[in-house]
């Protein structure tokens, strides 16, 4: 279970998202992307981590060849299936261009499965395609153009054609010359076509003297397009070759199409194959621009190493500070505390997201000595929830967050809670706060939780399963460090912030006398 249903915009997943579908180079990639699930099944977030940090060390040595544009075959195949449908040009092209794409990868696939071995598992049993491309290859063109090479009748039906064609011209050309030294061809007229047919210009006041048909005529009715009776016949000869050769087109139509249905089933495996690949390649890409690792999946807890967010170091954000975050049996729950705007929520869903894309089967970003265990739960409680709609206040939002994570929190769950306690009266939010993890603590789950109250760092303090930690804070300069130290709570620092966003000295002077020295 993730919670809650808008848990992937909260974490900045789907930014992540976005950007994998913008590496993917096909539609069959994209859709790969859209299907990304939470999965909880440890073996297969192995697999797919080992999968795509294969294809990350093949792209990094520059070792992974093109991938062409590829396309969406599965409709023509289906279409394939039916008696008496055939593919058009454009349609038997593309299962052409899916299979060479296919067939590369496949041999490149083949060679680097001897230093990569789970690669293998990628390879799809197509080794009827390479002669139905073959046949495709001499008989389709990328235009969708049928080939004169796709059969023996066609290529013989257009030499006749080409034939008869030029034996026309040449006819025509001789009798628009004579027509011309005649009188009847209006000035800078020139043979033309009408209905497929080669036609002369004549004035329209002499058609009568040049023998043959009217098929057209100019806007003005000035002009009439006249094909002579004398090449009629030799008309009517290359318009019945055309007849001859639609139907021979027809013929190599069918018997592509009759092929492809026999080949169905490998077609198919070669789009889900070539989606895959074009997916893989886009989390490898994604793994270089993150400067991610494969990590180890383990057990139990977590033990991050140079955590960093990905989405600050997909913006380039500078000197992007990363962290150190374990968990284990004897400290479950992280208490993060500390100044605010000094990155207690950046490091919460460091962890969040980065989890997220692990049980995506995206590579994480942090260092390959890192452990991640599988949870069969993330909850988290960030942000402003509050609902018109609903009826919800601000703090209601959080109870009722917090009313999830109670009944659902267990060993394979991780809970993550921003600003724990905050939205109402500090004294009855922190005692309910504390309340809450005590039982999240007895509940045996993980989790990382930020917060400003003392008595829950109080209660971190003495309460064994649960730790401190602090965001560090510069009192020489005023300003945060962002870096995580655990093992003790940190201090708002509010005084000292308040000081240096301007408030007057005597405020600051009746504030800290307010506090008091304890």
């Amino acid at each position: 279970m993730i919670y809650p249903d808008n848990i992937e915009e909260k974490l900045g997943f789907d930014v992540i998202r976005q950007r994998l579908t913008g590496y993917c180079q096909s539609a069959l990639g994209k859709a790969e992307v859209a299907r990304l699930k939470f999965i909880t099944d440890t073996a297969e977030i192995s697999n797919l981590l080992t999968l795509t940090d294969d294809f990350y060390q093949l792209l990094l040595a520059g070792e992974v060849p093109g991938f062409r544009e590829v396309f969406s075959t599965a409709d023509s195949v289906k279409k394939s299936a039916i008696a008496g449908n055939w593919l058009n040009g454009q349609e038997l092209y593309a299962i052409y261009s899916n299979i060479t794409v296919a067939l590369d990868m496949v041999d490149f696939i083949d060679k680097a499965v001897v230093e990569h071995v789970s690669l293998v598992q990628l390879m799809p049993d197509i080794a009827g395609l390479p002669d139905l491309s073959g046949q495709l290859q001499k008989a389709v063109d990328e235009d969708g153009g049928i080939l004169s090479s796709a059969s023996p009748g066609l290529k013989k039906i257009r030499q006749q054609i080409a034939a008869a064609e030029g034996d026309l011209r040449k006819t025509v050309q001789r009798l628009f010359k004579q027509a011309r030294t005649d009188g009847l061809v209006p000035e800078g007229a020139s043979v033309g076509v009408r209905d497929g047919r080669l036609v002369i210009p004549v004035v329209a006041a002499k058609k009568r003297q040049l023998p043959g048909f009217v098929h057209d005529e100019s806007a003005s009715g000035n002009t009439v397009f006249m094909e002579p009776a004398s090449v009629l016949e030799a008309n009517n000869k290359i318009r019945e070759l055309h007849f001859a050769e639609a139907r021979e087109v027809r013929k190599v139509l069918v018997k592509l199409t009759d092929l492809v249905r026999d080949h169905a089933a490998e077609l198919e495996l070669v789009e889900d194959f070539l989606g895959k690949i074009d997916f893989l390649l886009a989390k490898a890409r994604l793994a270089r621009d993150l400067q991610a690792a494969r990590p180890q999946v383990v057990a139990t807890g977590m033990n991050l190493r140079n955590l960093r967010h990905p989405l600050l170091v997909l913006n380039e954000a500078p000197a992007v500070v990363p962290h150190h975050i374990k968990l284990d049996q004897q400290a479950r729950i992280m208490l993060i505390s500390g100044p605010n705007a000094g990155g207690k929520s950046v490091a919460l869903k460091s962890v969040g997201l980065n989890q997220l894309m692990l049980q995506a089967g995206i590579l994480p970003c942090g260092d390959p000595d890192s452990g991640f265990c599988v949870f069969q739960h993330i909850l988290i409680d960030i942000g402003d929830e509050q609902s018109i709609d609903n009826d919800l206040s601000t703090y209601s939002s959080h109870l009722q967050n917090m009313g999830v994570m109670l009944k659902q929190a267990n060993k394979e769950s991780l809970i993550l809670i921003d600003e724990f306690g905050s939205g109402t009266d500090p004294a009855f939010g922190g005692a309910i706060a504390e309340a809450v993890l005590s039982k999240l603590n007895k509940s045996g789950c993980y989790g990382i939780i930020t917060t400003h109250f003392s008595n829950l760092k109080l209660f971190a303090d003495r309460t064994e399963g649960v730790v401190n930690a602090a965001m560090v804070f510069d009192l020489h300069k005023l300003t945060p460090l962002y870096q995580l130290e655990i093992g003790r709570p940190g201090s708002s620092f509010s005084l000292e912030v308040a000081a240096k966003s301007g408030l007057p000295e005597a405020v600051i002077a009746m504030a800290r006398q307010g506090v008091g020295a304890d």
